[in-house]
C-alpha cells in the first residue's frame, strides 16, 4: 500500500467526534436515496407484486452483509488502537488478515445467492410465477456484486479507524446517489426487474474500485499485503469477530426476517410493511452513525486504562442518545401522519401509518442501548454482552411468528416491540453489570440514562393511540392532539430531560453558532 500519510488527529477532540458524526450522518442520509426517495416513485410505475418482489430481492441480498462477520467493525477498532500505540506491524497484520478472510467469504456469499435462487419458489411460494424468471437472474444480479464488495468494506474500517470517516462516507454517499438515479432512469424506461437490478449491480461494481484506488492512495503509511497474513491476528480476529457474528445473527432474527415472514404470511403488505421499514432504517442509520464515534474513542480510552472516563462518555452518551431520539420522535409524530398519503399515494397510506407507528416504538426501544453497544465493542467487552441481542432476536422470532399468525403482518410489527423490550432488559439487569472495562451503577444509569430523558416520549406515544382510536375519524382535531403532543415532549425534554450541564452547552453552541 501507498506510504502517503497524514496526520491523525486526536481521537478524544471535540471537532473530531464532532467531524466523524456528521461524516456517519451524511453516510448514513445516504440510504434515503434507497429508502425514502424511490419508493414514491416504484410504487407508481411498478405493479404492486413486481414492487414488493424487488423489496424482497433487496432483502435478500443485503443477508449478504453478514458474512462481513463484523470484521469491518474489528479492523475499525483495532486500527485506532494499534495507531495509538504506534504497533504498525500489528496493524497491518490485522488488516490483511481480515482482507483474506473477506476473499474467502466473497465465494460463500455467491453459493448462498445460487441456492436461494435454485429454492427460489420454495423460500417465496407466494409470489407470482411469472415473476420468477426475472426474480431469480435480478436475484443474481443484486446479491453476487454484494457479495463481491464484501473485502472491500476493509477499506471503510481502516479510514474509520484513522479517525477519518469522511472518506468511506463521500465514497457511499456518491453511490447511493448514482444508484437511486440510475434505478429511477430504469423504472421510467420501463425497465424491468433485471434491468433494475443490472443497474444496481453496475453502481456497485464502480463503487469498489473507486474505494481501492482510494485505499491505496490516501491510506497512509499502512501496509496491505499477502505477506502480512497471520495465523495469531487470524485468532485475534476470530476471538473479536465471533461475538459480532452472533450480534448479526441476532439482528437478522430481530428485523432481517421481518420482510420474509410478511411474505410468507401475508404477501400483498410486503410493499407496505417494507415502506414504513425502509422509512425507520433512517432513524437508525442516523442514531448509529452519531454513536459510532463513541466506539474508536472508547477503544483508545480503553487502552489508557480510564475507566472513570469510559462511563461518563456511556453515561452522557446515553442521555443524549435518548434526547435525539426524542426530537427525531416528536418530527415523525406531527409531521409524517400528515405527508404520507401525498409521499406515498393513498393505496399504501393507512396500512404504512399502521405499520410505521408500531415499527417507530420498537425502534426508539431498541435504540435505546446503542451507545452501550459501541462503547463495549470499542472496549473489546462485547463478548460478555452476547445473549443479550440472543435474547431480543429468538424472543422477536418467536414473538413475530405467533402474532404474525394471529394478525399477519402487523402482528410480525408488535413482535419487533416485545422483542425490543426483551433486549433492553437483558442488558440493563444481566449484562451491564459484567462489564468490567468500566463501572456504571444499573440503578443509576437507568433512572439518569433512560427514565428521566425518556419520559419526553410519553406525550407522543398518547398521542398515536388516540390517534388510531378517539381520533381515527377527526383528521383536523388529529392533526391538532399530534401538534401540541409534540410540544409538550421538546418542553419535557428541555426542561427535565437535559440537566443544566446540558442545558448550559446547547444555549452556548447556540450563541456561538448565531
Amino acid at each position: 500500500m501507498s506510504s502517503v500519510s497524514f496526520k491523525v488527529a486526536d481521537p478524544l477532540a471535540r471537532w473530531t467526534l464532532v467531524k466523524n458524526a456528521v461524516a456517519n450522518i451524511a453516510s448514513g442520509a445516504s440510504g434515503a436515496i434507497l429508502a425514502v426517495v424511490l419508493p414514491p416513485i416504484l410504487v407508481r410505475y411498478l405493479e404492486q407484486d413486481t414492487y414488493s418482489t424487488w423489496v424482497l430481492i433487496l432483502q435478500v441480498g443485503a443477508y449478504v452483509d453478514l458474512l462481513n462477520f463484523g470484521l469491518q467493525t474489528a479492523v475499525g477498532r483495532f486500527v485506532a488502537r494499534e495507531h495509538e500505540g504506534e504497533d504498525h506491524r500489528q496493524r497491518d497484520r490485522i488488516v490483511s488478515t481480515a482482507t483474506a478472510i473477506l476473499c474467502g467469504a466473497v465465494i460463500l456469499g455467491w453459493l448462498l445467492i445460487v441456492f436461494v435462487i435454485w429454492k427460489f419458489s420454495f423460500f417465496f411460494p407466494k409470489v407470482p410465477t411469472a415473476l420468477y424468471p426475472q426474480a431469480r437472474t435480478a436475484l443474481a444480479w443484486v446479491g453476487g456484486s454484494m457479495a463481491l464488495g464484501l473485502p472491500f468494506t476493509v477499506f471503510s474500517g481502516i479510514f474509520i479507524g484513522l479517525q477519518r470517516n469522511e472518506v468511506p462516507a463521500a465514497i457511499h454517499l456518491t453511490s447511493r446517489l448514482l444508484i437511486g438515479m440510475g434505478i429511477v432512469i430504469a423504472v421510467l424506461a420501463r425497465g424491468d426487474l433485471v434491468v433494475i437490478a443490472k443497474t444496481f449491480a453496475s453502481v456497485n461494481l464502480i463503487t469498489y474500485a473507486v474505494q481501492a484506488f482510494v485505499g491505496v492512495r490516501f491510506g497512509g503509511s499502512l501496509r496491505l499485503s499477502a505477506a502480512c497474513v497471520d495465523r495469531s491476528a487470524f485468532r485475534i480476529l476470530l476471538n473479536f469477530c465471533t461475538a459480532l457474528t452472533v450480534w448479526s445473527f441476532a439482528l437478522l432474527l430481530v428485523s432481517g426476517l421481518d420482510l420474509l415472514l410478511v411474505a410468507w404470511l401475508d404477501f400483498p403488505m410486503v410493499g407496505a410493511f417494507g415502506i414504513a421499514a425502509g422509512l425507520l432504517s433512517l432513524l437508525t442509520g442516523f442514531q448509529s452513525a452519531i454513536f459510532q464515534v463513541l466506539m474508536p474513542a472508547s477503544a483508545v480510552l480503553e487502552g489508557r486504562g480510564d475507566q472513570a472516563a469510559l462511563g461518563q462518555v456511556l453515561l452522557r452518551g446515553t442521555r443524549l442518545n435518548i434526547a435525539l431520539l426524542t426530537l427525531l420522535s416528536a418530527f415523525c409524530v406531527a409531521i409524517v401522519p400528515s405527508m404520507i398519503g401525498l409521499y406515498i399515494g393513498p393505496f399504501y397510506e393507512i396500512w404504512v401509518m399502521r405499520f410505521f407507528d408500531i415499527l417507530l416504538l420498537g425502534t426508539i426501544i431498541r435504540l435505546s442501548m446503542i451507545p452501550f453497544v459501541f462503547v463495549v465493542i470499542g472496549t473489546g467487552d462485547h463478548h460478555k454482552i452476547m445473549g443479550g441481542p440472543l435474547a431480543e432476536g429468538f424472543s422477536n422470532l418467536v414473538a413475530s411468528v405467533l402474532l404474525g399468525m394471529a394478525f399477519g403482518a402487523v402482528g410480525v410489527a408488535w413482535g419487533t416491540v416485545l422483542g425490543g423490550l426483551v433486549g433492553v432488559a437483558a442488558h440493563l439487569w444481566v449484562y451491564l453489570p459484567r462489564c468490567s472495562r468500566f463501572r456504571v451503577d444499573t440503578s443509576v444509569f437507568l433512572r439518569r440514562g433512560i427514565l428521566i430523558p425518556g419520559s419526553a416520549l410519553l406525550p407522543l406515544v398518547a398521542a398515536r393511540a388516540m390517534s388510531w382510536g378517539l381520533l381515527a375519524n377527526n383528521p383536523q382535531l388529529d392533526t391538532g392532539i399530534r401538534v401540541a403532543s409534540m410540544v409538550m415532549s421538546l418542553t419535557l425534554l428541555w426542561r427535565v430531560g437535559l440537566n443544566q450541564e446540558e442545558r448550559l452547552f446547547f444555549k452556548s453552541y447556540a450563541k456561538w453558532r448565531a
